[in-house]
Order: structure tokens, then C-alpha cells, then sequence
């Protein structure tokens, strides 16, 4: 069963970088409403996060309605961050708490972890990577379909190691912003 989920979800990942491809605009654009993005986001990884016994916790920085303003594709904004989160339930210990913060300027995710080494974090974009000595599956897939969704929308993506007072890798956290 394990291989026919995987198996499905890689061609769900491949069937939207498909889409994807080929657009220079969202299809359909429309002021958008994070909550409800955030929330079906949240929904769609719930029982993975259950299996892997994480939480994640929403946390609103501005009234919902002021969250990085921006018209665009509800279901393709809801994808972005569902990838967000679904990398960072994979790749954290079991039993963490992933943060999605929502603010006025940006979206953040921060997940506890070993990060990533340097050479690798700009290299996590590319179709098909993943750095060596993963014991998480997955196709590496899921930040190359965010990384477009992101440019779709004139959406800046970032990914930087999160340290520890002693500078050693602790998490990661992802940006979103204008």
C-alpha cells in the first residue's frame, strides 16, 4: 500500500508541474483569503501529521484579512503551502511542532530539524533533488511545484537553516513574500 501512495503522489506532483509549465499567469485570480487557504492546507496534511505525531500550529501576526495581500489562484496557493507543509512534517523529527505564521508582509514556516547543509538549500528547487542521506521519502518535487507557484503569483520564496546560539543547524524555515 506504502508504494501505491507514493506512486500516486508523484504523479500528482508530476501531473501539476505539467500545468504548470506552461502558464505565465494563474488561471483564475481573485483577492485571496489565507484563512481559508491556511486552513485547507492544514486539513489536507492532517493525517500525515497524525502518523508522524506533529502539530501544526497557525499563527496569525496581523488580522487574517491583512495577510500578504495579493490576488490570486485559490487552489494553486493552496497547493504552495500545503507542499510547505507536508516538506516540513517529512523532513522533522516526530512528535515537533511545525509553525505556519501568517503576517502582513509575509508567510513563514519553521520546522525543527538538521536543516540543510549550505551547497544544498538553493539546490532544493531543482526538479528531482534531494541531498544525500535522506531517510525521508519523497520525488523531490515539492519545492520546484512551490518555486513556480511562487513566481505564478510575482511571489519571492526563501529557504534558510535555522541555528542555534553554538551556530549549529536546528530547522528550517521558508519564506514566502512579495
Amino acid at each position: 500500500m506504502n508504494s501505491i501512495d507514493r506512486t500516486s503522489h508523484l504523479v500528482d506532483q508530476l501531473f501539476t508541474l505539467s500545468r504548470l509549465d506552461h502558464l505565465t499567469a494563474p488561471f483564475y485570480t481573485a483577492t485571496v483569503n489565507w484563512t481559508d487557504i491556511s486552513s485547507e492546507a492544514i486539513e489536507s496534511v492532517k493525517l500525515y501529521a497524525r502518523e508522524r505525531h506533529c502539530r501544526v500550529r497557525r499563527q496569525f501576526q496581523t488580522k487574517p484579512a491583512a495577510v500578504l495581500p495579493l490576488s490570486g489562484d485559490h487552489t494553486l496557493l493552496t497547493i504552495l503551502i500545503r507542499n510547505l507543509l507536508d516538506n516540513a512534517i517529512r523532513y522533522s523529527p516526530e512528535y515537533s511542532t511545525i509553525n505556519l505564521i501568517l503576517a502582513a508582509r509575509n508567510i513563514t514556516i519553521t520546522n525543527p530539524g538538521n536543516g540543510v547543509a549550505p551547497e544544498n538549500l538553493q539546490r532544493l528547487r531543482e526538479r528531482f533533488f534531494r541531498p544525500a542521506g535522506q531517510k525521508a521519502r519523497g520525488s523531490g518535487l515539492g519545492l520546484s511545484i512551490v518555486d513556480s507557484i511562487a513566481q505564478l503569483h510575482g511571489l519571492k520564496f526563501g529557504i534558510n537553516d535555522i541555528k542555534n546560539k553554538l551556530g549549529q543547524r536546528v530547522g528550517l524555515q521558508v519564506e514566502i513574500h512579495n
